[in-house]
């Protein structure tokens, strides 16, 4: 692929557009050549179209963008995550996440964005969505066992969380896992403790919600004398 506008590194850290040619073996980027357009037919010319790195969103639920407009200002002034998407979610099935994802990752390949790490019900449903459209993610189905509607489910989300990380396909495709606790006041210690044995052995990364509500930080410090974070 050439382009007259491909955003490249310098020598000093900074970025600079310019004239290269990018060539791609199997879905990745094997070399960047610098300058001008070779004479070579096998060669797309994309004239002066921006080649550029994709984002990446580090936090995401992309099945709640069926909620965008349904959410008023008024709804923010209280715990919008137990008094709104707890109730909404208690109702979810697995059809309407992956439905609700697959739009959602379609809208984030047109606004750039490439790569998503996805905290949300129904892990097995999200892989579907993503494989449909082709969308890379690092998706950590949510770990509840305390409160919230994951909570019965548990079990089998760390079934799907290693099932997604053992599937070499998934990873070819550019999707992978992570533990997914839910949060400091929805998940028991001993789910904890079982989220940092299954950590180390399989090489997954956790992906939690840390001090999101005030009354997340007010049952950290009666449960364990300590704010969420530490």
């Amino acid at each position: 692929i050439y382009s007259e506008k491909v955003v490249l590194p310098s020598d000093d850290g900074s970025l600079l557009i310019e004239a290269a040619t990018l060539e791609i073996k199997n879905g990745c980027i094997e070399s960047v050549k610098r300058g001008e357009l070779a004479n070579d037919p096998d060669i797309l010319n994309l004239g002066s179209l921006l080649v550029a790195p994709a984002f990446v969103n580090a936090h995401t639920h992309i099945a709640l963008a069926a909620l965008r407009g349904f959410v008023g200002g008024d709804s923010y002034r209280g715990n919008v995550v137990e008094e709104l998407y707890f109730r909404f979610e208690s109702a979810l099935t697995a059809e309407d996440v992956r439905a609700f994802a697959r739009v959602a990752a379609l809208e984030c390949l047109l606004s750039g964005t490439a790569v998503i790490w996805d905290h949300y019900y129904f892990g097995d449903a999200l892989v579907e969505a993503l494989t449909d459209v082709g969308l890379s993610a690092v998706i950590a189905p949510t770990l509840q066992d305390l409160s919230g509607p994951g909570r019965t489910m548990w079990e089998e989300q760390i079934d799907s969380t290693l099932s997604i990380a053992a599937n070499e396909h998934l990873k070819q495709q550019g999707i992978v896992a992570a533990l997914g606790p839910h949060a400091t006041d929805t998940v028991s210690n001993d789910l904890w403790t079982r989220v940092r044995e299954l950590s180390e052995p399989h090489n997954l990364p956790i992906h939690a919600h840390v001090a999101q509500s005030q009354e997340e930080h007010t049952r950290s410090l009666e449960s364990h004398g300590d704010p969420p974070v530490e």
